[in-house]
């Protein structure tokens, strides 16, 4: 007989029901059924709800949001969260309420939303707050601390991390008290703090092993073998992951038992057993697969990446890191996935791809915007300054690498600190500060020692053997070498092994020993072994940079001894020697002009020598007299082209010319033989063309060979030798690159290379600079280069918009949506479809305003004001401001998640005065686009005057200058200083007494000093009239050397003939780097030999 519902055990008791349902939920969420789990909470809500029981159905949302977070919803079970807190607050219960705060945060923690995960764990505190510490308030510290550290607040967390400690203690839960011990000893692991960590390591061991807990023992033993790999104790580091393997096997943890199992793995990676690390984290991962643990999978096939990294096993540790990469991505773990890509990145950057290594790094950039951590940022910032130096631009990786130091030092993490000191010493070093660089290095050298990474720490000594030999301090060079090559050696880490005993082979020439030969061996066995092309090359070439300095030696007492003064000054001092002559920088610097190139070196030695070291000359030189080319030879008296095909494939072309010379120092036919050879060494800066010229065997003129008939067939030579793929790399356009925006100094071609790479992608760019640099023009250079092109660019200048009309303006309105709104209108975002919308100065946008945009570039989606229909659009936003928005982000003025959103690609445009070489081109871009009919001539003083002005208005007040010249300057004549404005006239008066006592970027003591000497020169002869007697006693100067001085500075009287009607854009360029103290700098660097490569 059926029973009716009235008879049941439960007729009429909702609660009964409810307790019913939450059981099968919580027996299906224990089997793994997360949505029948769902199904039955959701029931049970429903009940608890229906029956006012308000206290059940918080019980049932709870339960409810526990399934839905199984099942992976975990913004869904935020959102039940959330309402658990209103009901929880509306009956004033606060410490359940507290409760679900934390419950709401570790979600948080886990999808790396770390700032919103702080905020509600502090909002859990302060609930908890009234009530007496307990289990509630213990977890939300415990949340909190690990939260804290990823946020670079380490202090914080231990502090935090403390406290739950104590109220665990006095609640008297040992157990909790033991993970407390270790969470607080894996914040000091992260200070570096290792003594504080291993002692708060051990309290918890002994907690676990008093309590049998093995599962603890395990976890912590595991914990202490970390710990002593930081150290560079990997013996003991062995000894502790075998214990916490051995334990995890005797519990049965298969979980446990694999990830110790990866770190052993990883102990012997580091101790350069390979062979046996390489099966233990592949192993490793094997089990965490069976087990399902997707994550431990992520972890150690990333550490896998590392481990092929460090023994040069490239293109395997790009698969790994890639297969790292998209675990992390399946498993929503953003900050775990900006790992992987960095190892992807340094591995292709080691093999010399550097598209491939900035596509990695753009993928870090676009992860990294969603992670509010200091220490992920500054992992970024020392890719970037990587990529730099890769591409050459030492200049910009220093300060790349000095913003991650100081990131680093901020959030207190030490490892990213001691890499970005490692790349800062390098990029100082090709820079030519070697005292800065010795600095930064040796830093980084002693925080490496500290953290124990020996892997790093041995590339860290490499580069410091460079520095040294360069300061001529061979034993530290040489201790430095052998402490990294013993590393090296184990991990099996050819390349950089390779590069070791190349550097080594240099020093022992420098000390003049005997090992020389052997060393180079070494190297071209590793170099081999490697199976690099490159680096056979790099022996090769180093052989004969060794070879040639002891030559050198070995040569210049003998030589000097028959040459007069001038070619003794040039033997000995080289281009300084040229220098003192008056006429080195000037020919150098047409040279440079000529070619386009960075820098060149002349120098000059004993013909009796001249062709010595090129042994295929003779062989080139045959080649071209058989094929009857158009190649100089001996006793031709004029200069014509080289045939290209005598250099091709060649290191490098012997050449020699005539012509007539005067007796008695002429050759027996009356004609004086010069020969030349040039060879091209490619450097991290590019293209060094290094030449050779010498009067002919029996030539004893103490006079200078001829260099103004040398520099037509030097150009050639250089042009010939050097591959068109690296001259490509350093030669200035005839024309601006980019409509609008002008400059050829080394920081406006970075700039061109940044536009060029950011145009390819749909990356947001946000473009700094301060106002009148020409934000805008890049901007719309980038919307030009992109697959965008022809589609509509649609800027917007927020300051010029009313704050209460911005949000129209950009999203449009409905008819009547508020008082005026006759019509419907698109708004400019709308108007951008399909396009590129540009936001200029968009850090004076209100804030609520900066919400509607933050929405609408997370959704691509928006409402029109007054709207309910949402629209999409799919437009790329590009941004710039000349405020610093970290400022206004501290002053609470500006988003942090709008800032991340909008500034994937931070692009910073310099301002003028960073770039002062560049005012004569920009002169010159100005006077043909403003001047309506003939271009008129302008003195160098007035150069001399724009380029020594601070510019405050930068490019739009330089466009100024010109217009105002143009309108109010007399027909006849050049320009002169009379025709500037008198602000910049007084300007300048007024900096005349006072010298500004800091250098500019890139300047040097030496530059400084020949500026402020031909000012002064130049100043004196305007005051006598430009009376070359007079301006030499006032000098106190013989008058043969004021006129010496007034060619060396190129100083005339304007109207002279020197000084000619029109100028040309070319030779205002050439005068530009001859001037420019930064092109003397470098070529007062290229100088002192071939750096070393401080991208490996």
């Amino acid at each position: 007989m059926a029973t009716s519902d009235s008879q049941s055990p439960i007729s009429g008791d909702s609660s009964g029901w409810v307790r019913l349902l939450l059981d099968a939920a919580g027996s299906h969420l224990r089997s793994g059924e997360p949505e029948a789990a769902c199904e039955c909470a959701e029931r049970a809500v429903g009940i608890a709800s229906g029956g006012g029981d308000g206290h059940a159905a918080v019980r049932a949302l709870s339960v409810l949001a526990e399934a839905h977070e199984a099942a992976g919803r975990r913004g869904k079970a935020r959102e039940i969260l959330e309402d658990c807190v209103a009901r929880c607050l509306e009956e004033g219960d606060e410490l359940e309420a507290a409760g679900f705060e934390g419950w709401i945060g570790r979600i948080h923690r886990q999808e790396s939303r770390f700032a919103e995960a702080r905020d509600h764990l502090l909002r859990s505190l302060r609930l908890s707050a009234r009530s007496e510490p307990g289990a509630v308030r213990a977890l939300a510290l415990e949340e909190l601390g690990p939260v804290e550290r990823r946020l670079g607040m380490p202090r914080e967390a231990l502090d935090h991390l403390t406290e739950a400690l104590r109220i665990r203690e006095a609640l008297d839960d040992r157990k909790r008290v033991a993970a407390g011990h270790d969470r607080i000893g894996n914040i000091h692991v992260h200070l570096g703090e290792l003594d504080d960590a291993e002692r708060h390591y051990t309290r918890s061991l002994r907690i676990y092993q008093d309590l049998d807990d093995r599962n603890g023992t395990a976890i912590v033993s595991n914990n202490l073998g970390t710990l002593q790999v930081q150290r560079g104790d990997y013996g003991a580091a062995l000894v502790h992951f075998q214990l916490a393997r051995d334990l995890a096997d005797q519990v049965g943890d298969q979980r446990a038992l694999a990830w110790a199992t990866g770190n052993l793995g990883l102990a012997h990676a580091y101790l350069g057993n390979t062979s046996e690390a390489e099966p233990a984290l592949l192993a490793s991962i094997d089990a965490l697969a069976k087990q399902g643990d997707k994550a431990g999978q992520a972890i150690y096939a990333n550490n896998l990446a590392l481990v092929y990294l460090t023994s040069a096993r490239y293109e395997e540790s790009i698969a790994w890191g890639e297969r790292s990469a998209a675990q992390m991505k399946e498993l929503g773990n953003v900050e775990g996935a900006t790992k992987p890509w960095l190892n992807v990145a340094r591995a292709n950057l080691e093999l010399g791809r550097t598209e491939e290594a900035e596509r990695a790094a753009l993928e870090v950039k676009r992860l990294s915007q969603s992670i509010e951590s200091g220490e992920i940022r500054s992992e970024e910032l020392i890719l970037q300054a990587s990529l730099s130096l890769a591409r050459g631009d030492a200049e910009v990786a220093r300060d790349l690498a000095t913003e991650a130091a100081e990131m680093a030092t901020s959030g207190n993490a030490l490892r990213q600190r001691a890499e970005s000191l490692r790349i800062l010493g390098g990029s100082q070093f090709l820079v030519g500060d070697l005292d800065a660089a010795r600095d930064a290095l040796t830093e980084s050298e002693s925080l490496f020692v500290q953290l124990g990474d020996v892997y790093d720490l041995a590339r860290v000594r490499v580069e410091l053997g460079a520095l040294f030999l360069r300061i001529e301090a061979h034993d530290a060079a040489q201790r430095r070498l052998r402490q990294a090559q013993e590393v090296f050696q184990r991990l099996g880490h050819a390349p950089l092994l390779c590069r070791s005993w190349i550097l080594m082979a240099e020093v022992e020439a420098a000390r003049g020993g005997g090992e020389v030969e052997v060393y180079l061996e070494n190297a071209r066995e590793a170099a081999e072994s490697a199976e690099r092309t490159e680096l056979v090359a790099d022996v090769d070439a180093a052989r004969v940079r060794i070879v040639e300095r002891s030559w050198w030696a070995d040569e210049s007492a003998g030589a000097t001894a028959e040459l007069g003064g001038v070619e003794r000054a040039c033997l000995l001092e080289l281009v300084g020697g040229l220098r003192e002559l008056g006429v080195g920088e000037t020919w150098l610097a047409l040279l440079g002009a000529r070619l386009r190139l960075d820098g060149a070196v002349l120098l000059l030695e004993d013909g009796r020598t001249s062709t010595w070291g090129w042994g295929r000359s003779a062989e080139l030189l045959e080649r071209a007299r058989q094929r009857q080319s158009s190649g100089l030879t001996l006793g031709r008296p004029h200069l014509e082209p080289l045939d290209r095909s005598v250099a091709e494939g060649q290191e490098s072309v012997f050449v020699a010319i005539a012509r007539p010379a005067a007796a008695p120092h002429g050759s027996a036919d009356g004609r004086e033989r010069v020969s030349a050879s040039g060879v091209y060494e490619p450097t991290a800066r590019g293209v060094l063309g290094v030449i050779r010229s010498a009067g002919a065997s029996g030539n004893t003129s103490p006079q200078s060979p001829g260099l103004e008939h040398l520099l037509p067939v030097l150009a050639e030579i250089l042009s010939l030798v050097a591959p068109q793929r690296e001259i490509a790399n350093v030669v200035l356009p005839e024309t601006a690159p980019f409509e609008g925006i002008v400059g050829e100094s080394s920081e406006m071609r970075a700039i061109f290379r940044a536009i060029e790479r950011v145009a390819t992608s749909d990356a947001s760019v946000l473009v700094l600079g301060e106002s009148g640099t020409g934000k805008e023009l890049v901007a719309r250079a980038i919307h030009e280069r992109s697959e965008r092109k022809g589609r509509p660019f649609v800027a917007i200048s927020c300051p010029s918009i009313p704050r209460e009309l911005i949000e129209a303006e950009l999203f449009g309105h409905e008819k009547g949506a508020f008082t005026g709104a006759a019509m419907e209108r698109r708004g400019q975002v709308e108007a951008a479809d399909g396009g590129t919308l540009f936001l200029d100065e968009i850090g004076d946008m209100d804030l609520a305003t900066q919400t509607k945009l933050l929405r609408f570039l997370q959704e691509r989606e928006f409402l029109r004001v007054g709207g309910r229909e949402p629209i999409r659009v799919d437009i790329r936003v590009l941004a710039a401001t000349s405020r610093d928005l970290e400022e206004e982000i501290a002053a609470g003025r500006f988003r942090l998640d709008l800032y991340y959103r909008i500034g994937v690609v931070p692009l910073k445009i310099p301002p003028l005065r960073e770039r002062i070489q560049d005012v004569p081109s920009l002169v010159a871009h100005f006077l043909h686009s403003i001047a309506s009919g003939d271009v008129p001539p302008i003195d160098r003083a007035v150069f001399d005057a724009l380029s020594s002005y601070s510019w405050p208005g930068n490019v739009r007040e330089l466009r100024n200058v010109v217009e105002y010249v143009l309108a109010m300057r007399g027909a006849e004549g050049p320009v002169t200083t009379a025709d500037l404005p008198a602000r910049v006239r007084e300007a300048l008066e007024h900096s005349d007494g006072a010298v500004s006592l800091s250098l500019r970027r890139g300047e040097t003591l030496e530059a400084r000093l020949l500026s402020v000497e031909g000012a002064i020169l130049r100043r004196t002869l305007e005051a006598c009239g430009w009376n070359q007697t007079r301006a030499a006693r006032r000098l106190g100067l013989k008058e043969s050397t004021m006129r010496y001085k007034m060619r060396r500075f190129d100083l005339r009287k304007p109207g002279d003939a020197g000084n000619e009607k029109t100028r040309s854009s070319a030779a205002s360029r050439a005068r530009t780097r001859r001037n420019d103290p930064r092109a003397k700098a470098r070529r007062s660097t290229a100088s002192r030999g071939r750096p070393a490569d401080w991208a490996q």
